[in-house]
């Protein structure tokens, strides 16, 4: 039986079958379904594609079948769901009319979509920051970029050289899932270089906020249009020069959901366990676009949810790691403090989602340790999606009160079993503010399960942060278990 979709999951259908080329109707197979696939175990298996009207459809993987009739040029089965396996399967997929497709070295296991802009898409090459051994299955699906192109998606394995066409934040994420539950890992990558979050949405998601509806309309009028192209051009002949927040604003929703159109909606309903993402460098260039991060964050998890029809699909992000101190000529720093902040209180505040703080990483814009990240999302994964016992903490503490007492702010945190600890204090990264909302360097220590932060410039304390900037040297707070602590800012800047 089919089995009904959502307004916008039709809509997705409709565009992963037309990304397809498929109003030609000939027999197709989304491009993601080809040799040495990994199908997401213990979930039904939806198999879809384009059809003639009236051709009837069989689609066969080991042992169990589906039929359905094509109709408007699509058809979609769905296949019971399997158990993990190692063992390569075989899909065939059987038309009344045409040729059969058949697709071999089908494993079973866990899949995961990996998106996000240059820091997910980032391969290894030659320059691994951890050495890893061959994993044939750990495969990795992707649509080539730049030279390669022209090249159909393909399914690759880590092995050999392939090794160096994966992702490094992905692939260490699948190291760690593929040693310790023993199964086939798939991702499914899906990251564009210089990418904002709002294009990454699902549009028909992204208009369900009635603020963000009217943005993107404004941005579609052609006056905007002409404004925002003559401040791209103000800007590119004048660095130095700052833009319009409302025009910087609107230059973002004028491709909203475009990417996730191109790059996610052709994989959907595909069967997934979880996402993980690693975006927000292009969102940190302006600070009015930087404080609306949490509301498009908040609506890109609403959207992936809904059309992979999955409403608790596990979510985990990376927050921003440090960013390099001294700025090229002509470059305009960045708000990353504004955007991890951001991150943290929506993740926070969205069940079944989890940050992977990564602000000890101190290496740019581009960090080569991203080897660290995707350790962190996996414990994160391993932690809260499998329920793996482990030892300590999964995550860095995460700020979830602040009481103002006695000219002191006393922050109390989640995440921080075992403690807090304090490590290299030589130059404070705590400030404290008062009612006037300037802020002030402060000193911070543990008492018992909480943190006290005061100032002797404070008698009336209001305020606080701690590391809220765009470059952090080196951190000072962590939990027991070594992890870092995010960042924070209390109350919230908006």
């Amino acid at each position: 039986m089919l089995k009904p979709l959502s307004r916008l999951g039709l809509t997705i259908v409709f565009l992963a079958v037309s990304a397809l080329g498929a109003t030609s109707a000939e027999p197709a197979l989304p491009d993601i379904f080809s040799s040495g696939m990994v199908l997401q175990r213990d979930m039904p298996i939806p198999v879809w594609g384009s059809a003639g009207d009236s051709t009837e459809v069989t689609v066969k993987l080991g042992e169990t079948s589906a039929t359905a009739t094509a109709a408007g040029g699509k058809w979609r089965v769905e296949l019971p769901s399997r158990p993990a396996s190692a063992e390569a399967l075989r899909l065939t997929v059987s038309f009344s009319s045409g040729p059969d497709i058949v697709i071999d070295d089908v494993l079973v296991g866990e899949v995961w979509l990996c998106a996000g802009q240059s820091n997910m898409a980032q391969t290894i090459n030659k320059k691994a920051p951890r050495a890893l051994a061959d994993m044939p299955q750990v495969r990795q699906f992707s649509r080539q970029r730049g030279k390669k192109s022209k090249l159909p998606p393909t399914w690759k394995p880590a092995v050999g050289e392939g090794i160096s066409d994966m992702s490094v934040t992905a692939v260490y994420f699948a190291e760690n899932l593929h040693r310790e539950l023993d199964v086939p890992v798939g991702l499914i990558l899906t990251a564009v270089s210089g990418t904002p979050i709002e294009e990454w949405t699902p549009r028909a998601t992204l208009e369900t906020d009635a603020a963000t509806k009217a943005r993107i309309a404004e941005a579609a009028k052609r006056e905007t249009r002409q404004q925002v192209n003559a401040m791209r051009k103000q800007l590119r002949e004048n660095p130095g020069q700052e833009g319009d927040p409302e025009l910087q604003n609107l230059a973002l929703l004028t491709r909203p959901g475009r990417l996730y159109a191109q790059h996610i909606a052709p994989t959907v309903p595909y069967g997934i366990r979880g996402v993980i993402w690693y975006q927000g460098e292009a969102n940190s260039k302006v600070p009015a676009n930087a404080q609306l991060y949490g509301k498009y964050l908040a609506l890109l998890v609403a959207g992936l949810r809904e059309a992979y029809g999955q409403p608790e699909l596990p979510f985990y992000a990376v927050q921003l790691p440090s960013i390099e101190d001294q700025l090229k000529e002509g470059q305009k720093p960045r708000v990353y403090e504004m955007v991890r902040e951001q991150q943290r209180r929506t993740v926070q505040a969205t069940p079944h989602a989890g940050l992977a703080v990564s602000l000890d990483v101190n290496e740019g814009l581009h960090p080569r340790s991203k080897n660290i990240m995707g350790d962190r999302l996996a414990k994160l994964a391993l932690a809260q999606t499998y329920h793996r016992p482990g030892e300590g903490a999964f995550s860095g503490p995460l700020l979830t009160g602040v009481t103002f007492q006695d000219g002191r702010a006393v922050c109390t945190f989640e995440h921080a079993e075992g403690g807090l600890e304090l490590k290299d204090t030589g130059e404070s990264l705590f400030e404290l503010a008062g009612p006037d909302g300037v802020f002030h360097p402060a000193t911070a220590k543990v008492e018992g399960d909480t943190l006290v932060v005061e100032s002797p410039a404070v008698s009336e304390a209001a305020g606080v942060r701690y590391a809220f900037r765009p470059f952090m040297p080196r951190v000072s707070l962590y939990g027991a278990s070594g992890l870092p602590a995010a960042p924070f800012v209390h109350p919230s800047m908006d």
